[in-house]
């Protein structure tokens, strides 16, 4: 984790400690063994709360809000994402290289007409589903911190990829 020795010195480039890392990974050992059955409940939740985002995954239609939990799509996205999440994890004692992945994730997410408000929206879900898999083991101040950097690094992709796009208009 960058060039901090002390477990409770937060890196300077992402603001986490080792303490943070360590409670995020043990926590996520519990949820990496059921990702795709995660993946669709995060998906579910995240679509009832916000159906008129629906649209923002091309392979669903708003007639299919009802079926959601029977949309093998829908589980294997959210398999994907949680994938990405845990990709993400191993990157944390790399802050460039994490950096760099997350600033790839907002181009690439604001291609598909994502904007920052439905990051900040998965943020809160993914921190209730993962309350509910980890129960009293939950890290909150380290998931806190580390979907934060997550989501701020996305978001920061996203602008630096809007920016871009309003250059060439």
């Amino acid at each position: 984790m960058g060039n901090c020795v002390a477990r409770d010195i937060p890196d300077p480039q992402t603001g986490l400690t080792s303490n943070h890392i360590k409670a995020v990974r043990a926590n996520w050992k519990l949820i990496e063994k059921r990702l795709p059955e995660y993946g669709l409940e995060l998906f579910v939740a995240y679509l009832n709360k916000h159906p008129d985002w629906i649209g923002l995954l091309p392979f669903l239609k708003p007639a299919d809000m009802p079926r959601l939990q029977q949309t093998p799509r829908l589980k294997a996205h959210g398999t994907i994402v949680l994938k990405k999440l845990g990709e993400l994890l191993t990157m944390l004692d790399s802050p460039p290289k994490l950096i760099g992945e997350l600033l790839k994730q907002g181009s690439t997410h604001r291609a598909r007409g994502l904007a920052p408000e439905n990051f900040q929206a998965i943020q809160h879900d993914l921190n209730e589903l993962f309350v509910k898999i980890c129960g009293p083991e939950f890290d909150i101040e380290g998931w806190d911190a580390v979907l934060t950097l997550i989501m701020t690094g996305i978001e920061e992709g996203l602008r630096q990829a809007r920016d871009k796009d309003a250059k060439y208009l």
